[in-house]
């Protein structure tokens, strides 16, 4: 329990009654700040437009109709995100409105991680967002992205994070993100405003790669249906085996399948060697000075990871099948077909070491030069929609080894690899420089007392 006396007349400034507000770090923060002659406090509101769009009725694209690529909030925050749907150029009202503009900060207004924000590069622009998400323009280059480094460091977190509200989920107003008080410091402004822009820039780059990589396999191997599922298809029932589901026996896939193998496809299985950690240990969460990151099936997706837990090192051991090492590809081997399930990542080197859940599968590459091939294979539309055919589960689908090793992927000529490697590299060594930016400015408020 935390107890701290509070003044009237800060019950009236803040116009609040609950504890949380007046016991949140963000009041001590402030009185820090507040007095430090370092420091220029500037309200993020005074040189920022900070706004949120109204809510709307999506009208999904029909096939064949022109469309922009949607995303729910947290999408943003990951390595590659591939749509979640497609919005109607024509019948979405306002559809600009709800376009992502590059160099716009987005900032989640609701939810149980309330607080996370990424900057919107050239790569997220070509899709429209969701409503839920507060936008934050800001035209000086060097106050953006000094702005963008402040708010995802801990303390810009805990500033962020002391004015929420909300009786079950937490929430976030405009005008609070508004209020926000920046302290603004002359001796590291510039540099990190210049680490976080290579960052972004760098990212940015890697990300149109990588999709460039995907998509040369989808157009070398078009992927679409022969003809419509609802006209059906005949399977014998000696083919059948233990699965009676349609999607696994859709001639379709099986038409994928004869495609790759008649152009030299392969096996995952014979390219990596396939991993799904079995049971369920005991987990002993720890802070972050104290642990390792344990990430779940949608954080080894996010690029900026969203509510890391800290595991002690007696809740597991390297051995274990829990660890992440360089280069491997991670999966979702547990959640929905229709989502994320088995959508790849690579584990960059600044993450290995660390620990994922059960619920992560592995693709371990048996020639470490085969990270990008499997990665841009496994991403692609014409092994993606295999993965989803192998699905089974009565509420969560799941993918298992055995499975998994029977896919066919692209063959190795087929795939840039090279590219694909080299963007992943440039994408660890973006974020390598904005975790320095944060370090930095952390660093330096550390110092003045905070």
């Amino acid at each position: 329990m935390k107890l701290a006396p509070v003044r009237s007349s800060a019950l009236l400034e803040g116009n609040r009654l609950d504890a949380r507000y007046f016991a949140a770090p963000a009041v001590r923060i402030k009185v820090v700040l507040q007095n430090a002659s370092e420091v220029n406090l500037r309200a993020v509101g005074d040189y920022a437009d900070v706004r949120a769009p109204s809510r709307f009725k999506r009208a999904y694209a029909a096939p064949g109709e022109e469309y922009v690529s949607y995303l729910r909030p947290y999408d943003v925050f990951e390595f590659l995100p591939p749509e979640a749907d497609r919005l109607s150029l024509t019948r979405t009202q306002d559809l600009d409105d709800y376009r992502i503009q590059a160099g716009d900060l987005l900032q989640t207004c609701s939810g149980r991680n309330l607080g996370p924000l990424t900057i919107a590069d050239d790569y997220l622009a070509r899709f429209a967002l969701s409503h839920d998400m507060i936008r934050v323009t800001i035209a000086d280059e060097v106050d953006r992205y000094y702005t963008l480094a402040v708010l995802q460091s801990p303390t810009g977190q805990a500033l962020l994070r002391g004015d929420l509200n909300g009786s079950v989920i937490d929430h976030i107003t405009t005008d609070q993100v508004s209020n926000v008080r920046i302290p603004f410091i002359d001796s590291i402004r510039d540099k990190v405003a210049g680490l976080m822009r290579e960052a972004v820039e760098i990212r940015g780059a890697a990300r149109i790669a990588l999709r460039a990589v995907v998509e040369g396999v989808n157009k070398k191997y078009p992927s679409e249906p022969a003809k419509p599922f609802r006209e059906g298809w005949t399977v014998k029932a000696s083919n059948l085996g233990v699965r009676l589901d349609a999607a696994y026996h859709a001639q379709h896939i099986g038409d994928l399948r004869d495609r790759l193998a008649a152009e030299g496809g392969v096996e995952l299985g014979q390219a990596a060697d396939i991993l799904k950690p079995g049971g369920r240990p005991k987990l002993y969460y720890v802070g972050p000075e104290e642990g390792t990151p344990f990430l779940s099936g949608r954080q080894i997706l996010q690029l900026d990871v969203v509510g890391a837990k800290n595991i002690s090192a007696r809740s597991v051991n390297k051995g274990s099948g829990y660890g992440l090492e360089k280069g491997w590809i991670t999966f979702q081997a547990d959640g929905r077909a229709e989502e994320s399930l088995g959508y790849p990542s690579v584990v960059l080197e600044e993450r290995a070491g660390w620990f994922a859940s059960g619920h992560v599968g592995r693709a371990i590459p048996k020639d470490s030069g085969h990270t990008g091939w499997i990665w841009a294979s496994m991403a692609s539309d014409i092994v993606q929609q295999q993965i989803a055919a192998l699905a089974c589960g009565s509420v969560v689908d799941a993918l298992y080894e055995p499975d998994l090793e029977r896919i066919l992927i692209p063959p190795l000529d087929a795939v840039d690899a090279k590219a694909a490697q080299a963007a992943w590299d440039d994408l660890s060594a973006s974020t390598k420089k904005s975790a320095e930016a944060v370090k930095l400015v952390e660093a330096t408020l550390q110092g003045l007392g905070i």
